[in-house]
C-alpha cells in the first residue's frame, strides 16, 4: 500500500492557485505527549491494519509500527518479504513525519538487502521512496527518477504493482501532465479495489481529487473528494479525511462556497486538536477560518480565529505562517477601529515576507494591505498597495512563463535526443541489412535475397511515411483545436468560447432553487480612444495594446475567469461565482491594471491607456437568458462612456429589458428599474505645470 502518497500543495491560509509543484504538503514534525501503549501486534498485523483502516497521523503510526519488530527470521524467505515490507512502510511513514533520519536508516537498509541478498522488490521499493524524495525538489531530479521506474516492468507484487502506479501519478502531476498522473491513479484505484484494500482505495481517491483540481476540473475533484470522505469516515482513516477535507476546503474556497466552506474548516479544527502530529494542520486551520471571518466581515471572531493561530505559529520554523496569524488579526482590527494598531501589524507580516524571499505568500500578504487601508479610510495608501500588488503578480507571471519556457525547451532536448538515438537504430539496422546482402550474394538465391531485401526497404519507407504524415495530423488537430477556443493575436479566448461558456453556465443551473444559483459576474471592457491609437501610431501599435492588456487583464484573474476579446479593442470578463460586491472589486482592480503603467511601445516611445466597462451580475438558469443580461452590461459600458470615459459602471436590475428601452438607461434609472454603480479608474499622470503628459495624450 501506498501508506503517504502525495497530495497537491494547497496555499492553506488563502484561496489561491494550485501551486507549480504538487508536492505533499502535510510532512508534519514529530511532538507533544509520550507514544500511546499500542498493543503487542505483530508486523504484518500492524501492515495489514493500516491498510484496512488507515491510521491517525504519520507520526503515531510511525510510532506503532517501530514497536512491532518483524518476525521472521533473515534467511527464510518469508523473512525476507516481511523485512523490505518493514522497512519500506517505515521509511515512507518517516518521511511523512518529518523523521529523516529514521527514513534514511530504512533505506540504507533496504539498499544492503539489494544488494547483499540479492532482493529485487527490495530494489524496486527503495527506488519508489527515493522518487518520492525527489518530489519536493521537483525538476531534473525527479524526472531521471521517473524514467526510471517507466523503465521497470510493471511489479506483480499487489502492493508493489499499487505504489508503482501512486508514484508515477505523483511525479506526472508535479511536472505538469495530469491527464498522464489521472489514468495512473485511476490505475492504482482499480487495484485497491481488487484487491480489497479500503485505505489505499481513499489514498487513490484523494490523489484523483487533487490532480483534478490542478487541472481546473472542479466538479470532478469534488465528486471524488466526497467519495473519499465518506469512505475515510466508513473505515476510521482519520489522518486521509483531514487531508481530503483540506483539499475540500480549497474547491470551496475557489467557489465562493463560504458558509460549506466554513463548516469543513470548524470539523478539520475539531479532528486536528486531538491527534498528536496534525499541529501543522491545525496552524493552517486556524489560519483559513481566520481569513475566512475576515472575508464574511465577522471581525471579532477573525482576531480570536488569528491569535489562536499566533499562539500555535513557530515563527522560526513556519516564518510565513507567522505572517498569515498576523495580517488577519490586523485586518480585522483595521476594521474594528484600531487602524494604526492594525496597520502595524499588516507592515510585520509583510516585512517577514519580504525577507523569506516568497514573493506568491508576499503578494497575498500585500493584497490584504490593501484591504487593511481601504478599512481604515487611507485610499492613496491603498492605492500604491494596490499598484505594488499589480507590479509583484506581472513579475510572478513573467517568472512562470519563463520557466514553462525552460520546460519547453527541456522537452525538445530530450525529444531530440530520443531522435538521435532512433537514428542510431537505424543505422545499424541498415549496416546489418547491408551484411545480410553480402552474405545472401555469396549464396545461388542472391537475386531473390536482393529482392526481398528491396522490397523490406520500401514497406518501411512507406511505413514510416505513413507514421510521419499521422503525427502530424494529429499535431495539426490539437493545434487546431486549440485555436478554436483562443483568439490567435492576444491568446485571450475567443467569442465561440464564451458564448459557449456562458451557455453552459446557464444550463449547469437550470431547474435549480434560487439559493443554489450561482452568481455570474459579467464585465464588458472597452479601450478608450483606441481608433486614435491606430491612427496615429499604426495598427502594429493598436496590436500591441491589445496584447498587452489580456495579459494584464489575465494576470489579476483567479482561476476560473475568463478573459474574452467579444470583438475589435472589447473583451469581457466572465466571473463566475463573483457577486455584485465582488463585481466592484474586480471592475476596480481591472481598470487598474489596465491603467497602472504605460505601455513600451518601443524604446522611448510610451503610451497611457485607460478603458471604460459596464457590468452585471446575473444569476445563472434563473430564468433571464445571458444575452439579455450582457445587453445590459453593454449599455452600462456606454453609459460609462458617455460619462467621461475611464470608469466602469455596473448596472443592477430585476427585470430584462428591450434593445430599444436599453437606448434609454437614463430614463430607467430614473424610474428606479435600474440602479447603476460607478468606480473610477486611474488617474492619468500630470506633469510639474498640472497638464496632461504626453504618455496620458490617449487617457
Amino acid at each position: 500500500m501506498a501508506l503517504f502518497a502525495p497530495f497537491c500543495r494547497l496555499p492553506l491560509w488563502w484561496p489561491r492557485r494550485c501551486r507549480d509543484a504538487v508536492v505533499l504538503a502535510l510532512l508534519l514534525a514529530a511532538g507533544g505527549a509520550a507514544a500511546p501503549a499500542w498493543a503487542a501486534d505483530s508486523t504484518r498485523e500492524v501492515l495489514d491494519d493500516f491498510r484496512a483502516h488507515g491510521y491517525p497521523s504519520p507520526l503515531l503510526a510511525l510510532e506503532r509500527l517501530q514497536q512491532a519488530a518483524p518476525d521472521a527470521a533473515a534467511n527464510d524467505p518469508a523473512g525476507q518479504d516481511l523485512r523490505w515490507r518493514y522497512e519500506s512502510a517505515l521509511a515512507s511513514l518517516a518521511l511523512s513525519a518529518g523523521d529523516n533520519a529514521t527514513a534514511q536508516a530504512a533505506l540504507t537498509r533496504l539498499r544492503a538487502m539489494a544488494e547483499q541478498e540479492h532482493c529485487a522488490p527490495c530494489a524496486t521499493a527503495l527506488l519508489l521512496r527515493q522518487t518520492r524524495q525527489a518530489e519536493a525538489a521537483g525538476g531534473n531530479d525527479l524526472r531521471q527518477r521517473l524514467a526510471a521506474l517507466n523503465a521497470l516492468p510493471e511489479p506483480s507484487d499487489p502492493q508493489l504493482q499499487y505504489e508503482w502506479y501512486i508514484a508515477r501519478s505523483a511525479a506526472q502531476s508535479i511536472l505538469g501532465d495530469y491527464e498522464a498522473a489521472i489514468a495512473e491513479a485511476l490505475k492504482a484505484s482499480e487495484s485497491a479495489t481488487l484487491h480489497d484494500r479500503p485505505a489505499d482505495l481513499v489514498t487513490s481517491l484523494a490523489i484523483l481529487s487533487s490532480t483534478n483540481a490542478s487541472r481546473r476540473d472542479l466538479p470532478r475533484a469534488l465528486e471524488y473528494t466526497r467519495q473519499g470522505i465518506a469512505l475515510a469516515r466508513e473505515i476510521g482513516f482519520h489522518f486521509a479525511l483531514v487531508r481530503l477535507l483540506v483539499n475540500h476546503s480549497y474547491s470551496l474556497a475557489t467557489m465562493k462556497e463560504n458558509t460549506e466552506r466554513k463548516a469543513v474548516l470548524e470539523e478539520l479544527l475539531r479532528l486536528t486538536e486531538s491527534t498528536r502530529g496534525l499541529q501543522k494542520v491545525r496552524l493552517n486551520t486556524l489560519i483559513n477560518l481566520a481569513a475566512l471571518s475576515n472575508d464574511t466581515h465577522d471581525y471579532n471572531k477573525a482576531v480570536d480565529y488569528a491569535s489562536r493561530a499566533e499562539r500555535a505559529a513557530d515563527r522560526e520554523t513556519d516564518p510565513n505562517g507567522y505572517a498569515f496569524t498576523l495580517v488577519n488579526r490586523g485586518v480585522a482590527w483595521a476594521h474594528l477601529g484600531r487602524a494604526d494598531e492594525g496597520l502595524a501589524l499588516v507592515k510585520t507580516s509583510i516585512d517577514i515576507a519580504e525577507k523569506t524571499g516568497d514573493k506568491r505568500e508576499l503578494a497575498d500578504l500585500i493584497e490584504q494591505q490593501v484591504d487593511a487601508f481601504e478599512a481604515a479610510g487611507r485610499p492613496q495608501a491603498a492605492l500604491q498597495a494596490l499598484r505594488r500588488w499589480v507590479e509583484l503578480n506581472n513579475e510572478l507571471t513573467s517568472s512562470q512563463r519563463e520557466q514553462a519556457v525552460t520546460q519547453l525547451q527541456e522537452t525538445f532536448a530530450a525529444q531530440q535526443r530520443a531522435r538521435q538515438i532512433e537514428n542510431l537504430k537505424l543505422d545499424n539496422a541498415r549496416r546489418e541489412a547491408e551484411l545480410q546482402v553480402r552474405s545472401w550474394r555469396e549464396r545461388a538465391w542472391a537475386a531473390a535475397a536482393v529482392m526481398v531485401a528491396l522490397l523490406a526497404f520500401i514497406s518501411w519507407k512507406r511505413l514510416t511515411r505513413s507514421r510521419t504524415i499521422n503525427r502530424g495530423l494529429r499535431q495539426d488537430v490539437a493545434r487546431l483545436s486549440d485555436e478554436s477556443h483562443h483568439d490567435p493575436m492576444t491568446g485571450a479566448y475567443n467569442r465561440r468560447f464564451g458564448e459557449a461558456l456562458l451557455q453552459r453556465l446557464e444550463n449547469d443551473n437550470a431547474g435549480q432553487p434560487d439559493s443554489r444559483r450561482r452568481a455570474v459576474s459579467l464585465l464588458l471592457l472597452d479601450v478608450d480612444h483606441f481608433k486614435r491609437v491606430n491612427d496615429t501610431h499604426g495598427h502594429a501599435a493598436g496590436d500591441a495594446v491589445l496584447v498587452e492588456m489580456t495579459q494584464r487583464l489575465q494576470a489579476m484573474l483567479r482561476d476560473g475567469d475568463a478573459v474574452v476579446r467579444w470583438g475589435g479593442e472589447e473583451f469581457l470578463l466572465i466571473l463566475p461565482g463573483t457577486d455584485a460586491n465582488g463585481l466592484q472589486v474586480v471592475a476596480e482592480r481591472a481598470l487598474a491594471a489596465i491603467g497602472q503603467a504605460p505601455i513600451d511601445l518601443s524604446p522611448g516611445k510610451r503610451l497611457a491607456i485607460r478603458a471604460s466597462a459596464g457590468g452585471v451580475t446575473w444569476r445563472a438558469g434563473g430564468g433571464t437568458p445571458w444575452a439579455d443580461r450582457l445587453a445590459l452590461a453593454d449599455a452600462a459600458l456606454y453609459q460609462a462612456k458617455a460619462d467621461g470615459r475611464n470608469r466602469a459602471i455596473s448596472a443592477l436590475a430585476d427585470e430584462a429589458f428591450s434593445e430599444d428601452a436599453l437606448q434609454q438607461l437614463p430614463s430607467l434609472v430614473a424610474q428606479g428599474r435600474v440602479h447603476l454603480k460607478t468606480v473610477a479608474g486611474v488617474a492619468p499622470p500630470e506633469a510639474a505645470n498640472g497638464q496632461p503628459t504626453p504618455e496620458a495624450a490617449l487617457a
